[in-house]
């Protein structure tokens, strides 16, 4: 999980932490030490990649373009999970993405008593000499789970929530992003949308998944309807289109 400089926010209202690092010490504090807290997430992704059909979804992101799936809610032991396809990336976008990882890797290690120069030449000092992929093509970051809350939390958010208010233009967005396998469209799952749509499953007892279209991801001033919308992104600055509820 990764910044709203480049990548994916992370939680949103009712008094959610606000970045990796607060989710990862609030989960610490309620099930346990971080090897724990890895083990677990592992475990669910693993769960979640290899075999979701086992799961039945409460809520579901699809393409706006031709319904392909991009994330769904899951009802696990410890809470409602949001599984996500993950994202095309440009060979500049995959560059920076390696080296933004290598960067919070080495401050990592450097923290835990390695020396500067061990921590670079076992972080940074690798992705520099990396030869990356093709201009040619996309790389295509990989699948995965974030913990979104206890089902207590999804009911809460919606029968609390003002759906005009988390769709609105301007809203402060937090997610996760996800592309199209078919169109190749980029779009922002939003932890409110699902956690909206996870609360409706729940509350009205549905058979079925509650189907959401997520916010597309839009170059800034593609769309002058949006103008309101906020901007992200330091070098191909950003927009995302409102999400939908089907």
């Amino acid at each position: 999980m990764r910044h709203l400089g480049r990548s994916h926010p992370r939680p949103w209202r009712f008094h959610e932490p606000s970045t990796k690092t607060d989710v990862v010490r609030e989960t610490m504090r309620m099930e346990g030490n971080a090897d724990e807290w890895v083990a677990r997430h592992e475990e669910v992704q693993r769960l979640l990649s290899a075999d979701r059909r086992s799961f039945r979804a409460l809520a579901e992101a699809r393409c706006a373009k031709d319904s392909r799936l991009l994330g769904a809610a899951y009802r696990m032991r410890d809470g409602i999970w949001l599984w996500y396809r993950g994202q095309r990336l440009t060979p500049e976008e995959a560059q920076r993405e390696s080296h933004a990882n290598a960067a919070a890797e080495f401050e990592a290690l450097t923290e835990d008593g390695f020396s500067q120069q061990e921590a670079w030449e076992m972080t940074l000092g690798i992705v520099e000499g990396e030869s990356f992929c093709s201009p040619t093509r996309s790389a295509y970051d990989s699948q995965g789970v974030v913990n979104l809350g206890s089902q207590a939390f999804m009911k809460t958010c919606y029968l609390e929530s003002s759906l005009a208010d988390i769709r609105k233009v301007d809203r402060v967005l937090r997610g996760e992003f996800s592309s199209c396998p078919r169109c190749r469209l980029t779009y922002i799952i939003e932890y409110s949308a699902m956690s909206y749509a996870s609360g409706k499953s729940i509350v009205d007892r549905s058979r079925s998944a509650i189907i959401i279209t997520p916010g597309r991801v839009v170059p800034s001033g593609a769309k002058p309807q949006y103008n309101a919308a906020l901007h992200y992104g330091m070098i191909h600055s950003w927009q995302a289109t409102p999400w939908m509820l089907i």
